[in-house]
């Protein structure tokens, strides 16, 4: 006589697939790839853009360093030169004294990121997460080698930049979701940790890439050999169960918890069977993203969680990338300021989850904002003041560790608040919308229209913690777990 199957839910399922294990580490190796292809031109561009060494004419008539700023050689038509060991953007295409293409080409990307995160997140959820990844990392592929065998000019590289953010948005998100959804889930808040963790390291890399003499153009050739390593891992990696039992497709979650198994080093017993849950967050056909995405926006608690993320992702991320973007005008050595902000920020990605279950939701998003937006407009305030450039360092480290606390917890429970079967979507969308008020701030950084910049990281404060109050308060049912 046969004994009826066991039924076993996604999480026990995982648990008898030897739990975390090789499976688990080959998905958090793919994300960490696609986050330092993704990241590693981003972090690339305050490099890019800084101000290199300015030679002026002589009483001699040679070149000698040039004691003026930038901004007093450009308002007396001062004749200047570059000193050849650095090959950036604003050396190569002449930038010193032209605000608005610097505004342009440091926004370029984020312009992309736009309908990136759109079309990306959407076929995310038709698709799956493995297929978006590939494609994303050959567009990124495509579009970098086009940049770096085509001849250069300004106009050309504004053009690339703009495709290359739209090509890695597709890196950007999926590993979150990707690894959120093949882990049990006690393990989410820890895998967000570890690829925020990740994300930051890509400052240091990106430090040591311009030690010595600056090149961009082997920045470029880094970010194609690390997406190029891309496709080591994916053969051997089919979309996580968890995407497939989100479908209520259990024939294919099934064989993904087959492929788990085999990787894992163990077996998938016949007699076990998938419990699939009766229902699902939204009312509805299940297997329809349409009309999940149509739900996400119908259904109040779900429309007002994406908005109210979206204006928590734009709050935080402006102010994140106008310390990043506005490193090389920082007193100090570029390449120590940068890897001492991705240590402040790595310790706070850390500190997160600890605070996190300390304080909750709520006190960690809103402590982490308003320490934050205080620190940068001192640091605003004192720089216009020109006084206390050691403290302004200081506060932009207080700033960036705060700050990045903040976008930290936001993003992991942006991927955790939404249903799975429109969970890309649903994030996509916030990301893209917070992509319009990155773009904005990093064109404000590279035209250096300092009060603008104040004024957006003033704004972008008080918004995020009317934001997080009002998650707190509960007119969204309830706030992330």
């Amino acid at each position: 006589m046969s004994s009826s199957p066991e039924l076993l839910s996604p999480d026990e399922a995982l648990a008898r697939t030897n739990g975390f294990s090789r499976y688990q580490i080959l998905s958090l190796l793919t994300g960490t790839l696609c986050l330092w292809g993704d990241a590693l031109y981003i972090f690339s561009i305050p490099f890019f853009m800084a101000t290199p060494t300015i030679l002026c004419r002589s009483s001699s008539g040679g070149w000698d360093i040039c004691d003026y700023t930038a901004d007093y050689i450009c308002d007396h038509n001062i004749e200047y030169s570059y000193q050849e060991k650095t090959q950036n953007f604003v050396s190569e295409f002449d930038l010193l004294c032209d605000s608005s293409a610097s505004g342009w080409l440091t926004a370029a990307i984020f312009i992309g990121s736009f309908p990136g995160f759109i079309v990306f997140g959407f076929f995310g959820d038709v698709w799956g997460r493995i297929p978006v990844i590939l494609v994303s990392a050959i567009s990124t592929l495509t579009f970098l080698c086009l940049m770096l065998v085509l001849p250069s000019n300004l106009y050309m590289v504004i053009v690339f930049t703009t495709f290359i953010g739209f090509a890695t948005t597709g890196l950007a998100f999926s590993p979150f979701t990707l690894a959120f959804e093949c882990v049990k889930d006690n393990h989410v808040t820890y895998v967000g940790v570890f690829l925020n963790v990740m994300y930051a390291t890509t400052q240091i890399i990106v430090a040591m890439l311009s030690l010595g003499e600056l090149r961009w153009r082997i920045h470029c050739m880094v970010v194609v050999f690390i997406t190029l390593c891309l496709f080591i891992p994916l053969p051997f990696l089919k979309d996580p169960p968890k995407y497939y039992i989100s479908k209520r497709n259990e024939e294919k979650a099934l064989a993904s918890f087959v492929q788990v198994a085999k990787i894992n080093g163990t077996v998938w017993e016949p007699d076990w069977k998938l419990a699939l849950p009766e229902s699902c967050d939204f009312q509805g056909d299940s297997a329809s993203v349409k009309a999940g995405v149509t739900e996400l926006f119908v259904n109040k608690v779900y429309r007002w969680r994406l908005m109210l993320n979206t204006v928590l992702l734009m709050g935080c991320g402006m102010i994140y990338y106008a310390i990043t973007m506005n490193m090389p005008n920082i007193d100090g050595d570029t390449t120590l300021n940068a890897v001492l902000n991705s240590g402040a920020e790595i310790v706070a990605y850390v500190a997160s989850g600890y605070m996190l279950s300390k304080l909750g939701y709520f006190a960690t998003i809103y402590g982490g904002i308003a320490v934050a937006g205080t620190a940068i407009l001192l640091m605003s305030l004192l720089t216009r003041m020109g006084t206390g450039s050691s403290f302004v360092n200081v506060l932009m480290y207080i700033a960036k560790f705060a700050d990045s606390m903040s976008y930290g917890i936001t993003v992991i429970s942006s991927d955790t608040v939404f249903p799975p079967k429109v969970r890309n979507t649903a994030v996509s969308l916030a990301f893209a919308i917070c992509a319009i008020g990155e773009a904005l701030v990093c064109y404000l950084v590279g035209g250096g229209f300092k009060l603008g910049l104040d004024v957006c990281n003033f704004f972008a404060s008080v918004a995020t913690m009317l934001a997080a109050f009002a998650l707190h308060s509960g007119c969204v049912a309830s706030a992330p777990k």
